[in-house]
């Protein structure tokens, strides 16, 4: 039996957006999972975004539909203070960039929400740490396949 993940992430012509798709491209190219999307927010020209990223519509609008277990691992990509929005009955891993290393106490709150945090460098990584966040939440550095 395949595994499942629900994503919830945006999908849309924006930063957040364009790297939640590339994400979704990569688990559809070389993961055996079964996908449901949960989009967050304005998905207006989410079929825009799919089409340049060579993601069919017919897959979306599957992916849109499936129905998973209830306890199925989540995979948020979105703001840090707001993780705990989208927080599915399963593990739940939460992906967010920041720009900073001086945290606010609602993005640290939004971050402590997930049983695992994602960032995409070693700095993200370091700034974490710097906060309390221990190594065993972590996980990362991670790099999402942007290319064929």
């Amino acid at each position: 039996m395949k595994k499942e993940l629900r994503l919830a992430i945006p999908i849309n012509s924006l930063g957040y957006g364009m790297h939640a798709a590339a994400h979704y491209k990569a688990l559809i190219e070389h993961a055996d999972v079964n996908i449901h999307l949960d989009p967050i927010g304005n998905a207006a020209n989410a079929k825009q975004v799919l089409t340049e990223l060579d993601i069919s519509e017919d897959r979306y609008e599957e992916d849109l539909k499936r129905n998973i277990a209830g306890n199925a691992t989540s995979f948020i990509l979105w703001h840090p203070e707001q993780l705990s929005n989208f927080l599915g009955k399963g593990p739940n891993v939460g992906a967010t960039l920041f720009e900073t290393d001086l945290l606010m106490n609602n993005e640290l709150a939004g971050i402590m929400s997930v049983d695992r945090v994602a960032t995409y460098s070693d700095w993200a990584v370091d700034v974490l740490a710097k906060h309390s966040i221990g190594a065993s939440k972590i996980a990362g550095p991670c790099i999402p396949s942007y290319t064929d």
